[in-house]
């Protein structure tokens, strides 16, 4: 029933009042060095994804080190030897050149002169090492001057010119050697990153070929050169073929393509 006041007029039921709505909080504003400290989280959160990939990837030691001299212990005796995995950073997996064996003491014996030789297949003794510059120097030293004792020690490799002899070069204090001898030059035009060569990119500036072999330093751009190397199938010589791959890369002597030389 609705009930009626003294005038006979109804009486309107109260409705209930709603409560008044939340009011949400204004976020506090980002002081510049919040804004500074933000940015650089963002900007080094890529960065460390990569380290940590980067430190994975050594601790399940996939990849190859860099270095041309390893040290080892035989028989007690700490010495360097050679890398066989060196080449890797400056040639195609299908045609890797690789140094000469050696057994280096890593402290330089007292009275011993050792003289360190840099170069190419000239400075190997290719193809029979026992002929090689350093053998006959070796024996020529021991004859002229019977007696003191030499070491004469041969980093020379086929195929390769200034940039692999820089990177060798750049690692050859280690052996803590007297005299170093440099016989190179003939390979600037068909070796690694020359305007002749067959062993992947042709001549790019100097800059980008030094960053690229830094880069070539880190597991996961090696990595990355493996996928490439497999699935993209550069132009490249399935084997060593010696002289013979160069046959169609001759740059004549009036040609503009420069040599980035190191």
């Amino acid at each position: 029933m609705v009930r009626a006041d003294m005038a006979g007029q109804r009486k309107p039921r109260a409705r209930p009042t709603s409560a008044p709505a939340a009011v949400a909080p204004s976020p506090l504003p980002l002081t510049p060095a919040k804004r500074r400290l933000f940015a650089a989280l963002l900007l080094a959160c890529p960065g460390l994804l990569l380290l940590a990939l980067e430190l994975i990837l050594r601790l399940v030691g996939f990849g190859y080190d860099t270095d041309f001299f390893r040290p080892q212990t035989l028989n007690g005796r700490n010495v360097w030897v050679e890398n066989r995995d060196f080449g890797k950073r400056f040639f195609p997996a299908s045609m890797v050149r690789t140094p000469l064996p050696m057994v280096v003491e890593r402290v330089k014996p007292a009275g011993v002169c050792r003289i360190l030789v840099l170069g190419e297949s000239a400075a190997l003794g290719d193809p029979e090492t026992a002929f090689s510059f350093s053998r006959m120097l070796e024996v020529l030293l021991a004859q002229q001057f019977p007696g003191r004792r030499f070491e004469v020690i041969n980093t020379g490799m086929t195929a390769i010119n200034s940039h692999v002899i820089r990177a060798i070069a750049g690692e050859a204090h280690k052996l803590q050697a007297d005299y170093w001898l440099v016989y190179a030059g003939n390979n600037e035009v068909v070796g690694p990153y020359g305007p002749g060569t067959v062993f992947g990119t042709t001549t790019l500036p100097l800059w980008a070929i030094r960053a690229q072999l830094a880069a070539r330093e880190w597991r996961v751009v090696q990595g990355l050169e493996q996928l490439r190397q497999r699935w993209l199938s550069p132009a490249v010589p399935p084997a060593w073929e010696g002289m013979e791959m160069f046959l169609d890369r001759r740059v004549p002597a009036e040609s503009p393509a420069p040599l980035p030389l190191t």
